[in-house]
């Protein structure tokens, strides 16, 4: 699912992650996107975050709130809500 990106977020680290599966869903714009199955882009992923500062702390700050749209207290809303809705139709 992308449990260990919402742990990054929460541990306030920039994260590189890959682009398929929910992996997008879960970053959003909080994180660089990389195609898996490229050496040079990871690279390039990793030397460009290592660079800049600023970018790491554009990543941390995205990150905080990202990791909010993931809450299990939003989760388990969401599911009560879906079962109530079941449970009266």
């Amino acid at each position: 699912f992308g449990l260990p990106i919402l742990e990054a977020f929460h541990a306030e680290v920039p994260v590189i992650t890959s682009n398929v599966s929910s992996m997008p869903e879960v970053a959003g714009q909080a994180a660089i996107l990389i195609n898996p199955d490229d050496h040079h882009e990871i690279y390039q992923a990793m030397k460009t975050l290592n660079g800049s500062e600023d970018l790491k702390k554009e990543l941390i700050k995205k990150g905080k709130i990202q990791r909010e749209k993931f809450s299990w207290d939003i989760a388990s809303e969401k599911i009560y809500a879906s079962l109530k809705k079941i449970a009266l139709n």
